[in-house]
């Protein structure tokens, strides 16, 4: 798969992910299998160790619909190794996620903590 495609699938994904309704088991599923295959994408773009393509894929940190910039925020940060203006960037959208969100917040004080190690 090219990059576009992996970028265009990834952004399907968190699109499924926007649509879970937890007291539905059925969208809990489709969710659970949307993240695992996000995480599929991102090591597919580990894997072929292209800066470019990694560059590429950090542009959807631009991208707010269906908090696409979040899922990718956290993704890349625990996945891939990215240039410090990418990680700075991610690091500003999870940290404004985390004024409102208690699981993003234990997220970012863990990877605090095992950046300074």
């Amino acid at each position: 798969m090219t990059i576009e495609e992996l970028i265009n699938e990834y952004k399907q994904m968190t699109y499924v992910c926007s649509l879970i309704d937890y007291a539905d088991m059925e969208t809990v599923e489709q969710n659970n299998q949307a993240v695992n295959r996000m995480y599929e994408i991102i090591e597919l773009i580990r894997n072929r160790k292209e800066k470019d393509e990694i560059l590429e894929f950090s542009k959807l940190l631009d991208i707010e619909e269906n908090r696409t910039d979040i899922w990718v925020a956290v993704q890349i940060l625990e996945m891939l190794e990215v240039d410090n203006d990418t990680e700075e960037k991610a690091l500003r959208i999870i940290k404004k996620d985390a004024e409102t969100s208690t699981g993003m917040k234990y997220w970012l004080e863990d990877y605090s903590r095992k950046k300074d190690l």
